[in-house]
């Protein structure tokens, strides 16, 4: 039996992108191993700018595949861009970001000062009413930064399954170029 595993560095423990061919053992040569990693690295690329996911560009270089001697792997968001994993899954409701950090990926700040993010001019209200009093006030980058912190610890971040898409549209092409790999050897034998 045949498997082709695609994990995803850093998803390990959540899930494999298992695709199984029947009675058929064979080693695929270093170039198909090759063509499958570029179509797939090529389709997360999409997908990820397909959901607006790039701001600093670190999560597309973190998008990229190596060869070994027996394996390719394919990586998605390792090892600078760890924000990957929350990209692809989501995540829950937890304890704001700092806004100040200064680590890329991390930083709410350096997030809006690269987006160029300002806030709208708004007003004072009491609490627990909608009564608005003073002067309007425009918030400085640095008390946006922590809004959308704050915001961020309120609210689930969607997941985006970015992998599974990308897996799920390169299947077919991936399955042709196993299909050609196995043709090829077949002739060699004969069969």
């Amino acid at each position: 039996m045949f498997s082709l595993h695609v994990s995803v560095k850093g998803l390990e423990k959540n899930r494999k992108l298992v695709r199984n061919f029947p009675k058929a053992l064979i080693r695929l040569s270093v170039d198909t191993r090759r063509e499958i990693a570029k179509t797939l690295v090529h389709e997360l690329v999409t997908q990820t700018r397909a959901h607006k996911k790039v701001v600093t560009g670190h999560l597309i270089n973190d998008i990229y595949y190596k060869m070994y001697k027996n394996k390719t792997t394919v990586y998605f968001g390792k090892p600078r861009s760890a924000y990957a994993v929350f990209v692809d899954l989501g995540s829950k409701n937890k304890k704001p970001p700092n806004p100040m950090k200064t680590r890329i990926g991390y930083s709410v700040y350096a997030w809006v000062l690269l987006r160029g993010l300002t806030a709208r001019p708004r007003r004072r209200t009491y609490p627990g009413t909608k009564k608005q009093y003073g002067k309007p006030f425009t918030p400085t980058r640095k008390q946006l930064a922590y809004m959308i912190a704050w915001h961020l610890a309120r609210e689930k971040t969607q997941a985006t399954h970015i992998t599974r898409k990308a897996y799920r549209k390169v299947q077919r092409k991936i399955d042709r170029i196993i299909k050609e790999e196995v043709d090829r050897v077949l002739s060699i034998y004969g069969l």
